[in-house]
């Protein structure tokens, strides 16, 4: 797992409570129960957190954690 991914799952872990063993990087939001309102929770605490907005509909039930860390990192080089 990469540091990108490490630190996504840092957040999902801190801000959403989620277990850490259910943290797969194929894993989507929907496998993991996460509902559209925890979905924009998330994009919340990414702008917070990494100072960068996180564009409407860029994190749906269907993305896999591997695709936000993605996302992540790219907005986070983007804003660098």
């Amino acid at each position: 797992m990469d540091s990108a991914q490490q630190t996504f799952n840092k957040l999902l872990i801190e801000h959403l409570r989620l277990p850490a063993e259910d943290l797969s990087p194929d894993a989507t939001f929907e496998d993991l129960d996460i509902d559209s309102l925890a979905l924009v929770e998330m994009a919340d605490i990414i702008q917070g957190v990494y100072g960068f907005p996180v564009a409407d509909g860029a994190i749906t039930k269907t993305s896999t954690l591997a695709e936000v860390a993605a996302l992540v990192e790219a907005g986070r080089q983007a804003a660098t």
